[in-house]
């Protein structure tokens, strides 16, 4: 299915009901258990990052768990970027293509 978005109002309008990916937690889902290892071990503890795309926040919420990271997050559907946040994660709404960091 190829869907296509005029402007980036269309595309914001499309994911305002984008679904949780990961709606009962990353504990929750065992058969990723070996991604999530990967990354764990690929990603330094305490390392800065920047989770973009980052839907409710759970693979963030996982590493500053369990790595220490601090992570800032971003995406672009408000009602996620507001679940990442109520899990403690520094996320903001935004658009991948005009990140709003330095």
């Amino acid at each position: 299915m190829n869907l296509k978005y005029p402007d980036a109002k269309s595309l914001r309008d499309a994911h305002k009901n984008f679904p949780d990916n990961m709606p009962e937690g990353y504990g929750s889902y065992p058969a990723l258990y070996p991604k999530f290892f990967n990354i764990l071990l690929e990603v330094p503890r305490k390392s800065k990052l920047l989770d973009v795309g980052c839907n409710s926040g759970e693979i963030g919420l996982m590493l500053k768990e369990m790595n220490g990271c601090d992570v800032s997050a971003i995406d672009f559907s408000p009602a996620l970027v507001k679940k990442a946040k109520a899990k403690g994660l520094k996320a903001v709404c935004g658009d991948a293509a005009n990140l709003p960091y330095k």
